[in-house]
């Protein structure tokens, strides 16, 4: 902050800007005010206005960028005050970017607990010993229209080789591919698993059929 004032008293001025001191421009003549001892401070052979111009202009060092003005009736009481740019804030120190998570959904589903019943996955040979094992028939009137489809179906061998529990988990869009499939696979037959303890134990198995003509 800089303060300047009138070197002589211009009350009355109020925002004229009058003539100057001298042909040369205005004088400026640095003093000391005993109210703010530290602040520059400067008398100016001139109205307030334009003292404000003055230092505008760059007369008391680097120009303002708010200038204002305060006039009364003794030189130096009412001062020119010229803010100097604020300082610049410290610079943050970095910070650490924080990953918020989003909503926690439920936990998975646990595992179901063992049936006593061998799993075996969809395209993996069981291990069982086929005795009679045929493909399911085409369809007559899906051959004659040209009809094609895909049927998925679960089944359980059990403890005597035959198997039972035939579901259907992916439906074929017409139902006589899943006929023809259930009807085959009543007709299958294996010898029975034999676990590691010795004991026949029931086989649960899924399968695809694909009918397709060419």
């Amino acid at each position: 902050m800089v303060a300047a004032a009138p070197a002589s008293d211009h009350s009355g001025a109020s925002s004229a800007i009058g003539p100057m001191g001298s042909r040369d421009g205005v004088e400026v003549t640095p003093v000391e005010l005993e109210a703010a001892p530290g602040v520059p401070a400067f008398a100016v052979d001139a109205p307030p206005a334009l003292a404000v111009i003055v230092a505008r202009l760059g007369a008391f060092g680097d120009a303002p960028d708010i200038p204002g003005a305060a006039t009364s009736t003794a030189p130096l009481v009412g001062a020119v005050v010229v803010p100097t740019a604020p300082p610049a804030p410290p610079a943050l120190p970095p910070t650490t970017p924080v990953s918020v998570a989003g909503p926690v959904g439920p936990p998975p589903p646990p595992p179901p607990p063992p049936d006593g019943r061998l799993h075996i996955k969809r395209g993996d040979q069981v291990p069982n010993k086929a005795l009679r094992q045929e493909y399911p028939s085409y369809p007559e009137e899906g051959r004659i229209r040209g009809y094609e489809d895909n049927v998925v179906v679960r089944y359980v061998i059990g403890k005597d080789g035959k198997v039972k529990d035939i579901t259907v988990i992916d439906p074929p869009y017409r139902q006589m591919f899943a006929d023809s499939v259930i009807h085959t696979l009543r007709g299958w037959k294996f010898a029975p698993y034999i676990n590691e303890n010795g004991e026949p134990e029931e086989v649960v198995h899924e399968v695809q059929f694909n009918f397709q003509l060419h």
